[in-house]
């Protein structure tokens, strides 16, 4: 049974969170496709902080990658600590 929403209400694109871009690109490229961000620097932290959760899944996946890229430096180790201070950083900006 389809949940009750407005009428004519209906799905116009899907955003992969678990798989979540970052950086000025990306934000040009949703902008311009119709996309509007979330207002507030506390409604876009969720997202932040549940994207690079989401990522931390799949660190050694990624690590392969960017290894056989030849970036040796990106050890699985050196990820995870970058991630770790990431999330500290957003974290932190709660105040």
């Amino acid at each position: 049974m389809p949940s009750p929403g407005p009428a004519g209400a209906r799905i116009t694109g899907v955003v992969d969170w678990a798989a979540a871009s970052w950086g000025p690109r990306f934000v040009e490229a949703y902008e311009e496709a119709g996309g509007v961000l979330a207002a507030t620097a506390n409604e876009r932290l969720y997202w932040q902080v549940r994207a690079a959760l989401a990522f931390s899944e799949d660190v050694r996946s990624a690590v392969r990658t960017w290894r056989e890229a030849g970036r040796a430096e990106r050890t699985t180790r050196a990820v995870e600590e970058r991630l770790d201070a990431y999330v500290t950083a957003l974290m932190d900006a709660l105040g």
